[in-house]
């Protein structure tokens, strides 16, 4: 069920930016990269590995850890594409190529997933698939943290707007768009068998860099919701 247009579309998208920008990503803004990385980065637990970025493109996410060399050997990305394997290998990410809708990992096996800004493209089908491959292969205690577009903040429907048309005009390559709530995809994991342990939106800012979902201020200028989701663990035994 890999998405096959997508993945043409980011490849073309790489050879354009390269394999060290975030625009190859999909970020219009590296400012914007660096501070949704600090988030994502903050919710990784120490000590809880493997941790595999899912759709990882060219291996930035996950970078600062590299080059710190915490947990290295721990460390994977997984992308369908296999231009993007290569970028994230040439970054120093150690890289499988695998489908992020039948995820090649044994059940109860990975200590904590990274996903960012791949739900935006996916159908509400496709969004719950992916959840539930998540929830399988986490080990029980191991977590989900997931960035995705608030497509119905005002912030995002300007921004959209404007670069909607400059692309046009640049006659640009044009992604997929789903809007998803975070009622949506918190349901998605629900179904899942997964917990929440924290629901916030990011900023285009320094500080705060998110408010809490609910906040009105996350409506007016949220760019992604994020999720921090955890596999229960069975103390019935």
């Amino acid at each position: 069920m890999a998405d096959i247009k997508t993945d043409a579309l980011y490849k073309s998208v790489r050879t354009t930016y390269g394999q060290k920008r975030a625009k190859a990503n999909g970020y219009r803004a590296q400012f914007f990269f660096r501070l949704e990385q600090r988030t994502v980065l903050e919710h990784l637990h120490k000590n809880q590995a493997p941790i595999v970025d899912i759709a990882c493109g060219s291996g930035l996410m996950l970078e600062p850890l590299m080059a710190h060399g915490k947990g290295a050997i721990n460390i994977y990305g997984l992308d369908y594409n296999n231009d993007a394997c290569i970028a994230a290998q040439s970054n120093q990410l150690t890289t499988i190529r695998g489908d992020a809708f039948k995820l090649p990992f044994p059940a109860d096996t990975i200590g904590q997933f990274v996903n960012c800004q791949f739900l935006n493209q996916q159908t509400p089908e496709n969004a719950r698939l992916f959840v539930g491959q998540l929830a399988k292969a986490l080990q029980p205690g191991g977590r989900a943290i997931i960035l995705w577009r608030h497509g119905n903040s005002l912030l995002h429907r300007v921004a959209h707007s404007i670069f909607l048309l400059l692309d046009r005009l640049k006659k640009a390559p044009k992604f997929p768009q789903y809007i998803h709530s975070m009622e949506q995809v918190k349901l998605y994991a629900q179904e899942a068998g997964l917990g929440v342990l924290k629901e916030s939106i990011t900023l285009p800012v320094s500080y705060p860099r998110s408010v809490p979902s609910r906040h009105w201020f996350g409506d007016v200028l949220g760019a992604s919701f994020m999720l921090v989701l955890s596999k229960p663990v069975d103390n019935s035994s």
